[in-house]
């Protein structure tokens, strides 16, 4: 009974399926963050394929982030938003199916190395030609709106997340492809920027005024919670933005 027992457990340890379960390990904390991040380009891949983004409000969408920033970085954006109103359907779709391959790419173990490396000169040309940098140049960055730009970060947490260690590597995940000290730079100045363009909203009534025109052409509901919020600020004078930066620049 005891042989038997054995040789049907050898049997059963010979099949693929209980050798692809054996060789199967748990995420670690580096891999949920690899996770969280194909995540977030898929949301973003979600949100290219509405209905609104296949329309001639795209492009134009993209040709207003020139506004403001210098002739070398808004002459791009104005060429790239001219080619995608010609041929919106076809780029758009482009633009979705890459997100969503990034996304697919991170979130498989054999593919998770090329689809980092390829998800940063992607993000990196979103940011440019989507962004327009975020309005830092422009002098309209703001938190409140999203600078320096959500997909700058993705760019980011690529580096930070890559599946390589340096010898003698730091004890958390960020700091390990690089090292602590580059990954804390690179926090700091992350965190530190933030804190920077939400001081530079201390002009009077500059965060409500952001939320005030954000409200417009939101759906309903965010739309009224947008102008609550800017109604709720519209008294708080330099404390408005000075409260949120302390707070980012004791985080970096």
């Amino acid at each position: 009974m005891s042989e038997s027992a054995v040789t049907g457990s050898a049997a059963w340890r010979s099949r693929p399926g209980a050798v692809a379960a054996a060789s199967w390990a748990a995420p670690d904390a580096r891999r949920w963050l690899q996770l969280g991040l194909a995540a977030s380009w898929l949301l973003d891949a979600v949100l290219q394929y509405q209905s609104f983004m296949f329309t001639r409000a795209f492009p134009q969408l993209l040709a207003g982030t020139a506004q403001g920033n210098p002739a070398v970085i808004a002459d791009p954006i104005t060429w790239s938003a001219r080619i995608i109103a010609h041929h919106t359907t076809a780029t758009n779709a482009a633009f979705a199916s890459t997100q969503l391959l990034l996304a697919l790419g991170i979130a498989c173990r054999p593919t998770v190395t090329i689809a980092l490396a390829a998800s940063i000169p992607w993000a990196l040309a979103v940011w440019w030609l989507g962004e327009g940098l975020g309005g830092v140049l422009a002098g309209t960055a703001s938190p409140v709106s999203g600078a320096p730009g959500a997909v700058i970060i993705y760019a980011l947490l690529a580096v930070l997340l890559w599946p390589a260690d340096r010898a003698g590597s730091s004890s958390f995940v960020a700091g390990r492809p690089l090292g602590a000290p580059a990954a804390r730079a690179a926090w700091l100045v992350l965190w530190g920027s933030l804190a920077y363009f939400t001081l530079a909203q201390t002009s009077p009534g500059g965060i409500r005024r952001t939320l005030a025109a954000m409200a417009s052409g939101q759906r309903g509901w965010i739309s009224a919670m947008d102008q609550a919020t800017a109604g709720l600020l519209a008294h708080g004078g330099a404390a408005v933005p000075a409260v949120p930066a302390v707070v980012l620049r004791l985080r970096a």
